[in-house]
């Protein structure tokens, strides 16, 4: 018994002690901790300064101190996180930004106002990129029309959305689709195909005996396409076939797709011109040095000058699908 009284005595002595030196127990420590993690004012004060840097051309060091801020609390507002990805991105550091706005976008209500925003910098910083499709997908709702109120993707996708409206005036639909093809290649998202397609049906419709120009000279590619195989003509097909891919309806080339991408391959037959074999190289170089953006942009345009190269629509599925698609 006397052991244990002393035993408790000495803790209460030590305790006084602790008291009376002016030392917190342990257990402050953590709850000064926690405090200054839930404390809005800390929050504003680091926002404010991150605001500061920013406006006197230091992005870096306002993304440094704003990137503490989330560490330290990850639940914080969502205008913090829109502050750091901004930052970010102006720093140049677009892969850590990406990666911060798609993590508070899975993580809030998607009701939240910030989730608008965030996603605004996120489609912009990919569409600037020149990953598109990859910006795409983040577009709501899953329309030509929404996709076009971005600046960025309105750069990316005008001649297309100009196309889409001027329907009623074929030539006019047909001359902006091309230049937008020429300049884009391939479409790579089921909102470009989809827009393309209607297009294609528009001009196949009104591509009558008596229409004038281009559009008329449609209906007669797939007929071309028939008498240059049945002349053993391989190379004239196959440039009668990617014109056919830009401008027909999926169901006027999908019968003849199968068959002109076997014979190609059986003749070993992969880009037709130097300047789509300098692309296809060029996009292999970029990959190698981490542009993904370079080699997307790139074997998107091969892709649509040979439609048939087998190997290069699977480069192109494999790069979109490690960009995020």
């Amino acid at each position: 018994m006397g052991g244990e009284v002393l035993t408790t005595s000495a803790h209460a002595l030590l305790i006084a002690a602790v008291i009376a030196s002016g030392c917190q127990p342990w257990y402050r420590d953590a709850e000064r901790g926690g405090r200054l993690v839930l404390d809005e004012g800390t929050t504003a004060q680091e926002l404010q300064s991150a605001r500061v840097k920013t406006a006197a051309g230091r992005p870096d060091a306002a993304a440094a101190i704003l990137s503490g801020t989330v560490h330290r609390n990850p639940k914080v507002r969502v205008e913090v996180w829109i502050a750091l990805v901004g930052a970010e991105m102006a720093a140049g550091d677009t892969v850590k930004a990406r990666a911060h706005a798609r993590w508070e976008l899975a993580r809030i209500d998607a009701q939240n106002p910030g989730t608008t925003r965030l996603r605004g910098l996120l489609i912009d910083s990919l569409a600037k990129d020149g990953l598109v499709a990859s910006a795409l997908d983040l577009v709501e709702p899953q329309t030509l029309a929404a996709a076009l109120s971005h600046p960025a993707l309105a750069v990316q996708l005008g001649d297309l959305g100009v196309a889409v409206t001027r329907l009623e005036a074929p030539e006019i639909a047909r001359t902006h689709l091309g230049f937008w093809l020429a300049r884009y290649g391939e479409p790579d998202h089921p909102i470009l195909r989809a827009a393309r397609e209607q297009i294609a049906l528009s001009l196949w419709s009104a591509a009558s005996p008596d229409t004038l120009g281009h559009v008329a000279a449609l209906r007669e590619l797939p007929e071309m396409i028939h008498e240059e195989l049945a002349a053993g003509n391989l190379e004239g097909a196959l440039i009668a076939y990617a014109e056919a891919r830009k401008f027909l309806p999926d169901d006027m080339v999908g019968k003849l797709a199968s068959d002109l991408e076997r014979a190609a391959s059986a003749a070993g037959v992969t880009a037709l011109t130097p300047d789509v074999h300098r692309r296809a190289v060029e996009a292999d170089r970029a990959l190698a040095r981490g542009d993904l953006a370079g080699a997307v942009t790139r074997y998107r345009l091969v892709v649509l000058h040979a439609p048939w190269w087998r190997g290069a629509r699977r480069n192109l599925e494999s790069l979109l699908l490690f960009a995020g698609r």
